[in-house]
C-alpha cells in the first residue's frame, strides 16, 4: 500500500513540526482537531465525509523514507484489521497521501484510561470488571497469534458507552511472523 520505490533503508528526514493538515488533505476526510500524539504518529479527530461519521485519523509524525518505520506503521494497521473484538478499536481504512501513510480507526470520544484514572484508584469491583474485560480481549488476540507488548492505561481508550477499547498495536508481535521490526537494540 505504501510506496517504497524511493525509500532508502535507514534514511530519515530531520524531525520537524508535525504535518499541518487542513480540510481536504486526506480524500473524503475533514480534519477537525488533534487529539493525541505518540512516538511515531499523530492522531486527529476527523469526519469521514462519505459516511458522515467521526473517525480517528492516525498519521506518521513525518513523511519517513525508513522502510522499518513504514513497515511498523503498516503492520499496526494490519494487526488491528486481522480480527474483530468489541473491546479492541476497529480500523476502517488505510492509505497514503503525498508519501505520508495514514489509517482511520473507530473514534473513542472519552479519552483514555490513563486520563480517567488521573492517579486515583477506581473501586475494586469496577477495577476487577475492567481487568476481566481487557484480559478477555487480549485472550482473543493471543488466540490469533498477536501479542500487544505495550498494554497500559494510556493505550486503553474509553468508548462512547464507557466500554474499554484497546488500541496502539504499534509494537505488537504476530507470532510466526519474524519481521525484525523490534528486537534487542531496536528502539
Amino acid at each position: 500500500m505504501f510506496d517504497r520505490s524511493t525509500s532508502d533503508l535507514g534514511e530519515r528526514p530531520e524531525v520537524g513540526p508535525p504535518p499541518r493538515l487542513v480540510p481536504g488533505d486526506i480524500p473524503n476526510h475533514e480534519v477537525l482537531e488533534e487529539v493525541g500524539a505518540g512516538g511515531m504518529g499523530i492522531v486527529y479527530k476527523a469526519r469521514q465525509i462519505s459516511l458522515g461519521r467521526i473517525v480517528a485519523l492516525k498519521m506518521m509524525r513525518y513523511a519517513s523514507k525508513n522502510l522499518t518505520e513504514l513497515d511498523r506503521f503498516r503492520s499496526e494497521a494490519e494487526v488491528i484489521a486481522s480480527f474483530s473484538h468489541p473491546n479492541i478499536v476497529h480500523i476502517f481504512d488505510i492509505g497514503e497521501i503525498n508519501g505520508q501513510p495514514y489509517f482511520t480507526l473507530e473514534f473513542c470520544p472519552n479519552g483514555n484510561l490513563d486520563k480517567k484514572l488521573v492517579g486515583k484508584p477506581i473501586p475494586n469491583g469496577e477495577a476487577a470488571q475492567l481487568i476481566e474485560t481487557l484480559a478477555k480481549a487480549m485472550h482473543v488476540a493471543h488466540l490469533e497469534g498477536i501479542i500487544h507488548r505495550d498494554l497500559k492505561p494510556a493505550n486503553v481508550l474509553i468508548g462512547p458507552s464507557g466500554e474499554p477499547k484497546i488500541t496502539d498495536f504499534g509494537i505488537a508481535k504476530m507470532l510466526g511472523n519474524d519481521s525484525g521490526q523490534t528486537g534487542t537494540g531496536v528502539v
